[in-house]
């Protein structure tokens, strides 16, 4: 069963796609991966949302750690 459009005119929004010079209507999928090619992470957000926003919210979290020793 094909689902409709109805599902997603809640979230669905115009954004301006500059790669086609033109406007679409309806959801962007976005999907980081490793080198290696595995997908790490991935979100659906609407057409006019900042490409760059969300790459920064699919960065993992860092881990204890990660970061340089705290303290002398």
């Amino acid at each position: 069963m094909k689902p409709s459009s109805a599902h997603q005119a809640g979230w669905a929004e115009y954004g301006y796609c500059a790669d086609c010079n033109r406007f679409q209507w309806g959801l962007r999928w976005h999907m980081a991966c490793t080198l290696q090619g595995p997908p790490t992470a991935f979100a659906l957000t609407a057409s006019r949302t900042d490409e760059r926003e969300t790459l920064l919210d699919l960065r993992p979290a860092p881990m204890v750690g990660d970061g340089p020793p705290c303290g002398p």
